[in-house]
């Protein structure tokens, strides 16, 4: 019997990255100055997109990571509930040398800070990979991503980085701009709808697909996309029959969070037993920080 190969278009990246990997490149990077227009935007839309932030070698190192990881199928993975072609993960950082050098000494805790009202430190949370192959029907539900987290506070970032081309055909991110003001948390919806994080106090998210208003960017690999984590945002099926969507997500924490945890929440594979609930996570071990002022 012929094998199918859920994700195709994997086996005709290797060739691309490998051809990159071979460029020497300094590993000293700059860091990545976000203009005022840009914080402006972040501030008031929840969301901002970068352009050009990680260099061509940066993408082939993390798309090639991140394949490698998929098809090893371990660790703590997700597929979507009605459709396979649809892989997330998480913690990469915490297990793999690679995933923790680029969320750690990559230029992204710097912009992490400046998007935070400049603060003086920068903690690293975790790693998140989303995939979606090529025809995937699956939607990412609208959420907002403080209802995952065991957190409470402003200064939190997602910065989600796009190793491939990226279209709103092959389900790129959504987002209603202005959301995260409204300070509402939705109930948490995760690929596979386990049920464990529907927290029946919270409200479903509405459906905004029809908002008039929403905004989303093309993408090409090195862009990133940054957003607040009460910013209502989501995905369509990938509608395209030849391109894989692979996006690589980073969540940092600023100096305003407190600990806040709840059985309706993510549950951190690390030793978290010296945090106290109500009180900022000063705990190098679990919260490595990642950026210092």
């Amino acid at each position: 019997m012929k094998r199918i190969h859920l994700f195709p278009s994997l086996l005709r990246l290797s060739i691309v990255q490998r051809r990159l990997l071979s460029v020497k490149v300094s590993d000293s990077i700059k860091n990545f100055i976000v203009s005022s227009k840009e914080i402006q935007a972040y501030k008031l839309d929840g969301v901002v997109c970068l352009r050009d932030v990680l260099s061509p070698v940066q993408c082939a190192e993390m798309l090639q990571a991140s394949v490698e990881f998929m098809k090893a199928n371990k660790g703590r993975i997700r597929y979507a509930k009605d459709d396979k072609r649809f892989f997330s993960a998480a913690f990469m950082a915490d297990t793999i040398p690679v995933f923790e050098k680029f969320a750690k000494n990559s230029q992204l805790p710097s912009i992490a800070a400046q998007l935070m009202n400049n603060v003086k430190m920068v903690r690293f949370f975790y790693d998140q990979l989303f995939i979606k192959a090529p025809g995937a029907q699956a939607r990412t539900a609208w959420h907002n991503d403080l209802s995952y987290w065991p957190f409470r506070g402003n200064d939190l970032i997602s910065i989600w980085c796009a190793l491939t081309p990226v279209t709103r055909e092959s389900s790129g991110v959504v987002y209603v701009p202005g959301s995260h003001l409204n300070k509402t948390l939705y109930q948490a919806v995760t690929p596979d709808e386990d049920d464990k994080f529907v927290d029946p106090s919270r409200m479903a998210c509405p459906d905004f697909s029809q908002d008039q208003n929403l905004l989303s960017w093309d993408m090409k690999p090195g862009d990133v996309l940054c957003h607040h984590p009460l910013t209502i945002h989501g995905s369509g099926p990938n509608h395209s029959l030849t391109d894989q969507r692979i996006g690589l997500s980073l969540r940092y924490l600023g100096e305003d969070v407190i600990w806040y945890p709840s059985k309706y929440v993510m549950q951190i594979p690390r030793d978290i037993q010296h945090l106290v609930v109500g009180e900022y996570p000063a705990d190098d071990k679990v919260f490595p920080p990642t950026y210092t002022l």
